[in-house]
């Protein structure tokens, strides 16, 4: 079911969020043990990570109400996968002796969230033109009628330069 203006948040979207709090406050920590040009660089990676799947999950629940169905599931999987990363962000980047792999588990983590995200995007957005532009834009790279496109800087979705545009013409 889609959301129309004037939903109010709910339950579920309070608690994803306050993953993401925990991450960002994970962040401010991992900037804080190093005091090095490296760290802050280190911590504005992860800063922007978080942030790219934080506002991914906000236009999710903005197009598909978050308490319902397998976006309420996906939330949850989205939820869990984010506590992961925001658990092993001190070690992100350099690996503690003993247990898992630090960033091995951060980048798996990562990537459960971003593609629990994608996965019920693209179920949401289904014969919702606007919106699978809009799911193409925040993954950087999709396929349109079967040819690659890729992001434009200026903030729209062209083809691949390898590929001609629909009048036959290559792009520079």
């Amino acid at each position: 079911m889609a959301s129309a203006e004037g939903d109010r948040v709910t339950t579920v979207e309070l608690f994803f969020d306050l993953a993401y709090v925990f991450g960002f406050t994970q962040v401010s920590r991992l900037m804080a043990d190093e005091h090095s040009p490296i760290a802050i660089v280190q911590g504005l990676a992860i800063l922007a990570l978080l942030w790219w799947s934080w506002t991914a999950y906000s236009w999710l629940s903005n197009q598909a109400h978050a308490d319902e169905g397998v976006v309420r599931s996906a939330m949850f999987v989205g939820m869990t996968a984010v506590f992961v990363v925001a658990l092993v962000i001190p070690e992100a980047y350099h690996d503690r002796s003993g247990g898992l792999s630090g960033p091995l588990v951060f980048v798996a983590a990562y990537l459960v969230a971003r593609f629990t995200h994608l996965a019920v995007y693209v179920m949401a957005s289904v014969g919702d033109t606007a919106a699978r532009r809009e799911g193409r834009k925040d993954c950087g790279v999709g396929i349109d009628n079967g040819r690659c496109t890729c992001e434009d800087p200026a903030g729209g979705v062209r083809p691949h330069p390898d590929h001609s545009d629909r009048d036959g013409h290559g792009l520079p």
